[in-house]
């Protein structure tokens, strides 16, 4: 036991060296535009510290307080310092690594060369970058320690150690506020009854179904109500998007190819080559299951379940809405699953009548090839320009990415590269949203006649919206056509009655003309849509200072 403990103490230096290796420059990356001003550093109620409304509200449609929580401590005490928010994550997966090596290690049952496997294989995961390198994708790395700590646990229990079973249930709670990826856990637990070859106990897995249950439910509802149609269940696309799903996760854990930060459903197509190593790959593993002998059988197909069960809640079997079906993120917790399978059948093959490490040298070459695809990866999420040039690098017609890359660059003051790169860039069907920001780009570089072409179009492509209408009320108003300004504004309050920033431009009109009384009205009907509004509420006491000293 003693030199047990020795190799995996050895085994977590090791796994500790590889991910900083991999992840080391991740210390100095920026905050992304891509969630990073949702989640973190323009969410009140994580910059104002609110831990009320972090455990009673949603944001950007989903319940995961404890990393809200944890963000509203890191900013509190450091300040907007992505460093710190970064070396959080890191450190996290980390610990993961350590655990994923006793996990392995209790998986199958102290065989030494699987449990190095495993660890390897997970701290060097091309699929993993995204997790720990985007600040957002906190999520990952802290449910998924959680949810390796509520297994270890469990396995505890199941070894006697009745205790366990009280910590088990305590990490899985914890796991559920972290992400709602979470909520497969219980079945998990059914699959370590069938691994360990125990009659199935269901009574002491209903207190984690119904925590389970309950996160399911508040998600499910969540969903249902940012969508315009309840969501439905439709048996073939269901099995599409499961297939598809599956294909695209499995070929890319085989040949991390072409990997990048975002998939729209659209231009993600299963090629024949991808579906040839999926197939190729699960079939290998279920023959090879069938020629083994019990017990490797069973944990074979403990290990493709495990990746099948912890993947489903972002099969899509009942679509929930967005067409970005895919990331690198989901694959986090449920590859582990794919991991040991694919360990036992190289076990088996190579290394199951030896108790020495020296069938490792086999894999390395591999796992130094997905250690350097992983380090070259990391430097995607250096920062939003980086990060989007890739994504259209690889997708070039990207509504998405295209508007992303152009924000940032508006953001960053470099109007004139965002106005080439939305009137350059060739897309079969430019959003709406692009438009917009190509007309508030006008209008930032005071050239209205351009901004009104802009936001025409906007206005003219795809179903009515208040902000084209906004955006031309702008550009009239810069030009000085005050009565056109107030055509458009009136028609996009008739699509967005509760519009704060039209309110607001109204109120910027009147007070031009002189009209400071009806200034003043409009600015308070915006202030009561966005009492968070600062902007707002200096121009209604600007407005009340003026009156009153025009009044004396």
């Amino acid at each position: 036991m003693k030199a047990d403990n020795v190799y995996l103490k050895w085994l977590s230096l090791v796994v500790i060296g590889i991910s900083l290796f991999i992840f080391y420059r991740a210390f100095t990356f920026e905050f992304l535009n891509y969630d990073d001003p949702l989640i973190l550093t323009r969410n009140r109620t994580v910059v104002g510290y609110d831990f009320k409304s972090i455990f009673t509200k949603l944001v950007a449609a989903d319940y995961v307080p404890l990393t809200l929580a944890s963000f509203a401590l890191e900013y509190h005490f450091f300040g907007e310092n992505p460093s710190v928010f970064h070396s959080v994550n890191i450190f996290l997966h980390i610990i993961n690594c350590i655990l994923v090596v006793f996990l392995f290690y209790r998986f199958s049952e102290k065989n030494f060369f699987l449990t190095v496997f495993g660890a390897l294989i997970f701290a060097t995961c091309p699929l993993h970058v995204e997790s720990v390198a985007w600040i957002t994708e906190r999520k990952d790395v802290l449910y998924g320690m959680f949810f390796l700590l509520s297994l270890i646990s469990y396995l505890r229990y199941l070894d006697g150690k009745r205790s366990n079973y009280f910590m088990s249930l305590v990490f899985f709670a914890l796991s559920l506020l972290s992400k709602s990826m979470a909520v497969t856990l219980p079945i998990v637990l059914f699959l370590l009854d069938f691994l360990k070859n125990r009659k199935l106990k269901i009574i002491e897995k209903i207190p984690f179904i119904v925590m389970a249950v309950w996160l399911a439910l508040i998600q499910l509802g969540v969903r249902a109500q940012t969508m315009k149609e309840p969501p439905s269940f439709k048996p073939l696309l269901a099995m599409e998007n499961v297939l598809r799903s599956l294909i695209f996760y499995t070929s890319k854990f085989i040949w991390p190819n072409n990997l990048t930060a975002f998939y729209e459903s659209e231009f993600v197509k299963n090629s024949v080559f991808e579906k040839f190593m999926a197939l190729i790959f699960v079939g290998v593993l279920v023959f090879a299951a069938k020629k083994f002998e019990p017990k490797n059988r069973r944990c074979i197909y403990f290990g493709l379940l495990f990746f099948l069960i912890c993947i489903s809640p972002v099969l899509q079997i009942v679509p929930y809405g967005n067409g970005f079906i895919y990331g690198d993120r989901y694959f986090y917790i449920p590859g582990i699953g794919l991991i040991f399978a694919l360990g036992v059948l190289v076990n088996s093959l190579v290394a199951e009548k030896s108790r020495s490490l020296r069938p490792v040298i086999y894999v390395l070459p591999f796992i130094i090839l997905y250690g350097v695809i992983s380090h070259q990866r990391t430097n995607i999420w250096a920062n939003s320009e980086i990060l989007w040039k890739d994504v259209i690098n690889k997708y070039p017609e990207s509504n998405y990415a295209l508007n992303s890359l152009g924000h940032h660059y508006m953001s960053s003051g470099q109007i004139e590269r965002a106005i080439d790169l939305y009137e350059n860039q060739k897309l079969k069907d430019p959003h709406q949203v692009i438009y917009i920001n190509l007309g508030n780009a006008y209008l930032d570089t005071f050239q209205p006649s351009e901004a009104i072409r802009a936001f025409q179009k906007a206005a003219t492509k795809g179903p009515p919206f208040a902000d084209a209408y906004v955006g031309l009320g702008n550009a009239y108003s810069q030009s000085g056509n005050r009565s056109m300004a107030l055509i458009e504004y009136e028609k996009s309050l008739k699509i967005k009655p509760k519009c704060s920033e039209c309110y607001y431009n109204l109120g910027l009109l009147f007070k031009k003309s002189g009209d400071f009384r009806q200034a003043k009205t409009y600015f308070e009907k915006s202030y009561a849509i966005n009492p968070y509004d600062e902007a707002v509420l200096g121009q209604i006491n600007d407005i009340k200072k003026f009156l009153m000293n025009a009044s004396k």
